[in-house]
């Protein structure tokens, strides 16, 4: 169970899978400041959250991913095509691909060197690597949704697998996802074994029964709903 840590929160959010935690931070000023902390955590920074595994402080990027703009966020942002890249040439050396590919540059270097005997002045090129190959055939995730809901799950599968996320921050979720769309959301993360975190800036309706509520007032009290 991950633990998320801040000196200005009272309650302990402790988040696992099948009971998201919906923090609702109804003062403006506030809400700025405590979804500016959490974007610098997950980016490296120190701010005022932390992240513990029982007593033992976790790098949030080895378990943690934000979505801070639901309006912008995509399944081929920079860090998924790194991570994609990264476990292909993993998968690569550890499978039986090096003949494949060594006939599959042979083939493209003489293909280059006919085309390149084609201008009267010297060219030289680069050998083909596993990586300028993904690069120039602009490997990426498909992307096989038509809703937001499908890009949301989309978007979480492709990180627990690439990168072993099992903490998804999302902020103002519940302005666009409806109850019926977050309740499959949270089927979804509860059999995939993934934790959430939904940053609001008001109540926008009551919690739906897996949801756990902390709600900071505009004069920084806390309101607890569904904690037991």
């Amino acid at each position: 169970m991950i633990r998320v840590s801040n000196a200005r929160i009272e309650t302990p959010i402790e988040l696992s899978p099948g009971s998201p935690v919906v923090l609702t931070i109804e003062s403006p000023r506030e809400f700025y400041l405590l979804v500016g902390d959490m974007i610098g955590l997950l980016g490296g920074a120190e701010t005022s959250f932390s992240l513990w595994d029982g007593d033992t402080r976790i790098k949030p990027s080895d378990r943690c991913e934000i979505v801070a703009d639901v309006f912008s966020f995509d399944v081929t942002d920079r860090k998924i095509i790194t991570a994609l890249y990264k476990r292909l040439q993993s998968n690569f050396l550890d499978g039986d691909f090096v003949v494949p590919f060594g006939e599959a540059a042979t083939a493209a270097e003489n293909f280059l060197g006919e085309l390149c005997d084609t201008v009267d002045f010297p060219i030289e090129y680069d050998e083909l690597s596993l990586d300028a190959m993904l690069k120039a055939f602009a490997v990426r995730p498909a992307k096989n949704y038509d809703t937001l809901l499908e890009k949301v799950v989309a978007y979480i599968d492709i990180f627990a697998e690439l990168k072993r996320t099992d903490v998804f921050v999302f902020v103002g979720l519940k302005d666009v996802l409806p109850d019926d769309e977050l309740a499959l959301l949270y089927r979804h993360c509860e059999l995939k074994k993934i934790a959430l975190l939904l940053l609001e800036s008001h109540r926008a309706r009551p919690p739906l029964a897996s949801e756990r509520s902390i709600i900071i007032t505009d004069d920084l009290c806390e309101i607890l709903e569904n904690f037991g």
